[in-house]
């Protein structure tokens, strides 16, 4: 299986040297960017808050962007009539020219192995979250995990030397992040930009009234509290069908109970999930809010979060708000899937096992209405009003 593995990505190397040489021959074109969020799969997180701030800068009125989608015609109206912006179609042959000839490339998670990179063009990895969970190269020799430790590695050695610049949301997410894609063991100069994730300078934004609009946009009542539920996906939740499914036994009948009718709860799906539950039954009580562009948005209105071994605490912690976390499979998930980087005391919140529990620890945390402490040390966030601005000027200059 090994060798097997070391052929195909042999071959895929082989594919985009090939394939795609006619279309790299072409010359690198100055001041010109490609954005990619989540695989094509959304216009999203930091390449988005970097486009974003960058479209707006009169010192960049003369750039030009491309944002690389899965589906183009679904692009959201800011993109498709701007004049600067063009949208190209995610693995198609114009996307292997954007990115043979962009001489910046900005992404929040892999590009593909056939994305080569040239002398003269530089990339920036905004890696999507601060990880509790491990990843990479950390991940644990298990049978469930998509990929072991030792397929990790062969990644890194195919993805990390095209990296120029890494940002890091703290010095945690920074020391587990390195190791996880070996940076210092392959021997890569890739550029640490400590000044936190840009997807989260939109935290530092928000006022009453787009916050009210946002709860009227989602359907929410006046008065009511609300509880954002953000679990991740599962390595071992694979159907062959669907794709990765959200299959934990929750009862969603207990927790719409047990939080009342002065509630409600906004569920939101890792963005791998393809089949998420039914809600249909709990109308008014909770609403799927996965499709919602921004995170940030639920954030804004969360009055408290609930997540398991999501990296979305980290981001959330700038609010101040009371995070629980609901791990009803720890054990597997510990011991067999992933393991954590670090001790479960730390979190900056109450760990519960049962739906009971997660009741009453969102119920205490619903009624105390108090800041909560951020965290410090180590974990302490360098997310600011100004991440975005510092980390386009270390990437980009200007």
């Amino acid at each position: 299986m090994p060798v097997a593995r070391a052929a195909r990505d042999y071959l895929l190397w082989l594919d985009g040297l090939v394939l795609h040489w006619p279309d790299r021959r072409g010359p690198i074109v100055p001041k010109t960017v490609v954005f990619e969020s989540y695989a094509g799969r959304s216009y999203s997180c930091s390449p988005r808050a970097i486009y974003e701030y960058m479209v707006s800068n009169p010192e960049f009125s003369d750039w030009k962007f491309v944002w690389c989608l899965i589906h183009p015609s679904s692009a959201p109206a800011e993109l498709v009539e701007d004049p600067q912006t063009r949208i190209v179609g995610y693995g198609t042959d114009e996307y292997f020219r954007v990115y043979g000839t962009a001489q910046y490339w900005i992404t929040n998670a892999m590009l593909p192995a056939t994305v080569r990179k040239r002398q003269g063009q530089k990339m920036l990895q905004c890696w999507h979250g601060t990880s509790l969970k491990r990843l990479r190269a950390d991940v644990l020799g298990t049978n469930t995990a998509i990929n072991g430790a030792r397929d990790y590695r062969r990644k890194n050695r195919l993805d990390v030397p095209r990296f120029d610049a890494f940002t890091f949301q703290s010095e945690f997410g920074e020391r587990t992040l390195s190791g996880a894609f070996e940076l210092e063991r392959l021997g890569k100069h890739v550029k640490h930009l400590r000044y936190g994730l840009p997807r989260n300078t939109r935290l530092f934004e928000y006022n009453e009234g787009e916050i009210q609009r946002i709860r009227e946009i989602l359907g929410i009542p006046v008065g009511k509290k609300v509880i954002l539920y953000a679990p991740t996906w599962r390595d071992d939740s694979l159907d062959s069908a669907n794709g990765y499914v959200f299959k934990e036994p929750v009862d969603y009948h207990q927790l719409a109970q047990g939080f009342g009718q002065d509630a409600v709860m906004l569920f939101r799906a890792h963005y791998m999930i393809t089949e998420r539950p039914d809600f249909d039954e709990f109308a008014g009580q909770i609403i799927d809010a996965s499709n919602v562009a921004d995170i940030n948005d639920l954030y804004a209105v969360a009055d408290v979060l609930i997540t398991d071994y999501s990296s979305v605490f980290f981001d959330y912690a700038a609010l101040k708000r009371p995070v629980v976390f609901f791990m009803k499979d720890l054990v597997n998930y510990r011991d067999h899937l992933r393991g954590f980087y670090m001790d479960l005391d730390d979190l900056p919140g109450p760990v519960v096992l049962e739906e009971a529990g997660l009741i009453q620890e969102v119920n205490s945390a619903l009624s105390a209405s108090k800041d909560v402490e951020l965290p410090t040390g180590e974990f302490e966030s360098w997310d600011s009003p100004d991440t975005t601005k510092q980390v386009v000027r270390a990437f980009i200059g200007g």
